[in-house]
């Protein structure tokens, strides 16, 4: 939830921000005392919301979009009840408030259309896929692989030297074209998919190593928040992979808290890139 508020921060600022203009400025009507019809109504759909992710009713992409339209509403409700309480001291003309449900609605349509974690939504997609589109997808790649003289392995001699041929053909990917995330984004993108793509073909030829995947956050600055970010994007790296048809006891996970960030992170593109050891 903490990494979401954070990924959000931006539009939710604006949320509480339109309803403490709301607040102040929406006043018509006589002021009164009773709940007002729509902020009643709303007040049910939240709860049954609530009720929904806590019972796990909706999963991937429908559950986000539901907790991202509840915290835009929780936002844009304490902005208002804020802006009120300071310009006239009390709630009385909350259904007044209603004229600022229409910029909230377009708001969370834009964010939920551009600016969500839609990851999630990949992972959904991926998960809902049939067996055989799955198959089809893993043969496609091994096919690929098979006319790329960099996914060849010789897997002769001991683990040691496998590893070592491993990691330099990962590396050989890699270098070819960096896997680097957006700002603030835990996304696997169109750019980084068909480098990845190589890199399983290549892991799947990989056996009995194990393999690290190092992610970086956006800042050197080892707070929560960055250490929460490397981790995911590193999640998010693995999991595409074992969805490419990697096995997924090959991946050896990573403690973030006491990993030293590159020393790369100045703020360029080199602070977001992944990295991979074969062991």
């Amino acid at each position: 939830m903490w990494d979401l508020l954070y990924y959000l921060r931006f539009w939710l600022a604006a949320c509480f921000m339109i309803g403490a203009l709301t607040g102040c400025f929406a006043h018509f009507g006589s002021p009164q005392k009773r709940i007002a019809r729509w902020f009643g109504w709303t007040g049910l759909a939240t709860i049954a919301g609530m009720i929904a992710l806590a019972l796990e009713a909706l999963q991937g992409p429908a559950a986000l979009n539901l907790t991202s339209a509840l915290l835009f509403y929780g936002f844009f409700l304490s902005g208002a009840a804020m802006g009120a309480l300071i310009k006239f001291g009390n709630l009385n003309a909350h259904e007044s408030w209603a004229a600022g449900l229409a910029p909230l609605m377009i708001i969370w349509l834009i964010a939920a259309a551009s600016s969500l974690p839609d990851y999630l939504v990949l992972k959904n997609n991926e998960s809902r896929a049939s067996p055989a589109s799955q198959i089809d997808k893993t043969s496609k790649t091994s096919s690929a692989s098979e006319h790329d003289p960099s996914a060849s392995i010789d897997l002769a001699g001991d683990t040691t030297a496998r590893a070592i041929v491993c990691q330099k053909t990962i590396q050989a990917e890699v270098d070819k074209k960096n896997i680097i995330f957006h700002r603030q984004s835990i996304r696997i993108n169109r750019h980084m998919r068909p480098t990845l793509d190589k890199i399983s073909s290549v892991i799947r030829r990989c056996s009995n190593s194990k393999i690290k995947v190092y992610a970086y956050a956006d800042s050197p600055t080892l707070n929560e928040m960055n250490r929460l970010l490397a981790a995911r994007r590193s999640q998010a790296v693995i999991e595409y992979l074992i969805r490419t048809g990697v096995s997924e006891t090959i991946f050896e996970t990573e403690d973030y808290k006491n990993i030293s960030f590159s020393s790369t992170n100045d703020g360029t593109a080199k602070s977001r890139t992944v990295h991979f050891i074969a062991k």
